[in-house]
């Protein structure tokens, strides 16, 4: 699903994108995926994109936070 999630990002042009394994280090999650947009309408294609794909797999989007215009959006698909 991680790199699932890249390879979303990647279509939408993300920069910077950085896939963090963090399986040993935290009991809440097992990767994080951060990435740049250049500007809210960027940051806005990427986070729909990567809901898309990963929805699709069968990993529903539980919580997003933050929105386009603000400069940032975390989403959340934990199960």
């Amino acid at each position: 699903m991680a790199r699932l999630a890249v390879d979303a990002a990647v279509d939408k042009k993300a920069a910077d994108i950085v896939l963090l394994d963090i399986q040993e280090l935290s009991i809440i999650a097992e990767y994080f995926i951060i990435c740049t947009g250049a500007n809210p309408r960027q940051i806005n294609a990427i986070g729909e994109a990567l809901d898309e794909a990963i929805s699709k797999a069968g990993l529903p989007l539980r919580h997003r936070e933050g929105n386009p215009d603000s400069g940032w959006v975390l989403l959340d698909f934990g199960d």
